[in-house]
C-alpha cells in the first residue's frame, strides 16, 4: 500500500496486483461502451473527443480509486483492444540463426 494525500492527511491507495488491474480494466471497458463504444469517440470532432475521454478518465477514477493516470492507461489499453482485438507481442519467440551454434555429433 502506497500513501497518496489528500488535504493534507495520507490515504492508503490499493497496489495494483492482477485481480485490481482487471478489475480496472473492466471499470474502462464499460465506461468506453457508456460512452457510444470506441466508434463513437473516434467520430467526434477534435475538442469533443478530449473533452469525452478526460470524463472517461475521471469517471474511472472515481469508481475504482485509482490513480488518473492508471485511468488513462486503462482507457488507453481498452481503445487499442476494441479498435484492432487482441496485440500480437512482437518480442521473443525463436530467432533462426541466433545463438551458439550446436555441437554437432563427430563422424564415426
Amino acid at each position: 500500500m502506497t500513501n497518496q494525500y489528500v488535504h493534507n492527511v495520507a490515504v492508503k491507495m490499493p497496489t495494483n496486483a492482477k485481480s485490481r488491474h482487471l478489475e480496472i480494466y473492466a471499470a474502462a471497458v464499460s465506461a468506453l461502451e457508456t460512452a457510444g463504444g470506441v466508434e463513437t469517440v473516434d467520430r467526434l470532432p477534435s475538442f469533443e473527443r478530449l473533452v469525452t475521454v478526460r470524463k472517461l478518465y475521471k469517471q474511472i477514477a472515481t469508481e475504482t480509486n485509482c490513480h488518473i493516470d492508471t485511468a488513462k492507461k486503462n482507457v488507453a489499453k481498452a481503445m487499442r483492444r476494441a479498435r484492432y482485438g487482441e496485440m500480437q507481442k512482437r518480442w521473443g519467440g525463436e530467432r533462426p540463426g541466433a545463438g551458439r551454434p550446436k555441437n554437432e555429433a563427430p563422424p564415426e
